[in-house]
C-alpha cells in the first residue's frame, strides 16, 4: 500500500492486509460500517453518503486508522475525532473550519492533514499528548503561527509542505 509523503512511512509499519477500500460502491460501504468489524478505512464517497457516514463513524468501535478524500467538512470531522479508538488519521483536503473536537482522539498517534484553507489556527494540536507523527500539507494560508506545535512532547516525526 502506498500512500502519500511522509505519512506513508508513518502509517507503513503495521498497516493491516484487509484495509478497507470504500469508494462509491453503496453496497460495500454500508456493509463495511454495519458490520463494524473494519480496523482500517479508507473513505472516498460524494455529498450525498455524508450523512450517513456522520452517524455511522461513531459506532465504529474497532477502527484504528482512517483515511479520507471526501474533503470533511466540519460536521464530518466532528463525528471522525468521535471514532473511539483512532490511533491513525490522514485527511488529505477539507472544510474544516475548527480542529478543537481532536481532543477527543485521545489514542492519536498519527495525523496528517492536507489544505484546509478554512482553518486559521493549529492551537487544537497541541492537546494531543499521544502524537509521534505530524504531517500538515498544502493550503493553510491563514495560519502563520506554528509555535503550538512545539508543546507536542511526544512528536517523533513532522513533515511541513
Amino acid at each position: 500500500m502506498n500512500f502519500n509523503g511522509a505519512i506513508h512511512n508513518a502509517f507503513e509499519d503495521d498497516l493491516h492486509p484487509s484495509l478497507w477500500n470504500i469508494q462509491r460502491n453503496v453496497a460495500d460501504w454500508r456493509d463495511a460500517a454495519e458490520t463494524s468489524q473494519a480496523e482500517f478505512l479508507h473513505l472516498a464517497f460524494d455529498a450525498k453518503q455524508r450523512l450517513y457516514w456522520i452517524k455511522q463513524l461513531p459506532k465504529l468501535e474497532k477502527l484504528r486508522f482512517l483515511e479520507i478524500k471526501s474533503k470533511p467538512n466540519q460536521e464530518l470531522f466532528e463525528a471522525i475525532c468521535a471514532v473511539p479508538n483512532l490511533e491513525r488519521l490522514n485527511i488529505f483536503w477539507s472544510n474544516i473550519i475548527d480542529l478543537t473536537p481532536i481532543k477527543h482522539l485521545k489514542n492519536l498517534t498519527h495525523f496528517s492533514l492536507g489544505s484546509s484553507p478554512k482553518l486559521d489556527t493549529f492551537d487544537p494540536l497541541a492537546k494531543l499528548e499521544s502524537l509521534i507523527s505530524l504531517g500538515i500539507d498544502g493550503n493553510h494560508r491563514a495560519i502563520c503561527d506554528l509555535s503550538p506545535l512545539s508543546d507536542l512532547q511526544g512528536l517523533r516525526g513532522l513533515m511541513l509542505c
